[in-house]
């Protein structure tokens, strides 16, 4: 039996059918892969359940585009977004929350 790779770490495994998006979350990238067309809020959540960033609710969080555009409504379907295979979406706290 194999170690599991550290380097996998957040990056669950994909299934053919399942699509990704890497979302860096304070800096630590991690890779979510989602069926279907599921909201930046849902995107958003998983990317900070991933990363283990449970201290503050969602709405301290700001999503960004990859060109840094902030993502205001988080219902929109991730698709909706055409990104490109290698685009990173950036999840940070809102500036004057944390601390």
């Amino acid at each position: 039996m194999t170690k599991p790779d550290q380097s996998d770490r957040g990056k669950p495994p994909a299934d053919k059918g399942d699509s990704l998006v890497v979302v860096v979350v304070n800096g630590a990238a991690t890779v979510v892969t989602f069926r279907g067309n599921p909201t930046l809020l849902e995107i958003a959540g998983r990317a900070l359940e991933q990363t283990q960033n449970s201290g503050q609710p969602i709405e301290n969080w700001e999503l960004r585009a990859p060109d840094g555009t902030p993502l205001t409504d988080l219902s929109v379907h991730i698709k909706k977004l055409e990104l490109a295979d290698d685009a990173q979406l950036f999840l940070n706290l809102r500036a004057g929350i944390g601390g």
